[in-house]
């Protein structure tokens, strides 16, 4: 990874000054990977605490500790149960498998009228419904580099992650008029 430029900071994840030093006060996101469910958990409820604003992605052993794990503070959760089955019935369908994370779901919208002509940190999108805009479509073309000041404009398709409640809280928020 080095090699191509990725900044590194290897040691204990639980150790304040090697995570300042990796930027969690400034950083988007963390990824949770040990192999101890319990670990993860307490590294979720440290970094949500050292990072209020972060997006925590964590894997999850057992089953058991998904709910857990969400409570701690993570937003997205990769359980290998989930894995295996979405695994088997993506095989069973003749399908490719995606993995989006534990009840995460891509959801393709239109700019509704009343987010257009606002930029995206005055939609209230993530605020307001704990969805996660990954990109807009533009006319066939996938703008992924979004910043708080991305217009949403008339025409214009959001690439959502989120779930089933949070799509319907989106639709009850701005679709509804």
């Amino acid at each position: 990874m080095a090699d191509e430029g990725i900044q590194l900071f290897p040691g204990d994840a639980a150790d304040r000054e090697l995570l300042e030093a990796a930027g969690i006060q400034t950083v988007s996101s963390v990824l949770l990977t040990t192999n101890d469910d319990a670990m993860n958990i307490y590294l979720a409820v440290y970094c949500r605490r050292l990072n209020p604003a972060l997006r925590i992605v964590s894997r999850i052993t057992h089953e058991r500790n998904v709910e857990a794990i969400h409570r701690a503070g993570a937003d997205f959760v990769l359980s290998y149960t989930t894995l295996g089955v979405e695994s088997v019935m993506s095989l069973l369908r003749g399908y490719e498998l995606v993995v989006l994370g534990e009840g995460v779901e891509l959801f393709s919208v239109p700019v509704p009228a009343a987010l257009r002509g606002k930029v995206l940190a005055d939609s209230g999108i993530g605020s307001r419904t704990g969805m996660s805009v990954v990109a807009l479509d533009r006319d066939g073309t996938l703008d992924t580099r979004l910043s708080n000041r991305t217009p949403l404009d008339a025409g214009a398709t959001l690439l959502m992650l989120g779930s089933l409640e949070q799509r319907r809280t989106f639709t009850e928020l701005f679709e509804r008029g």
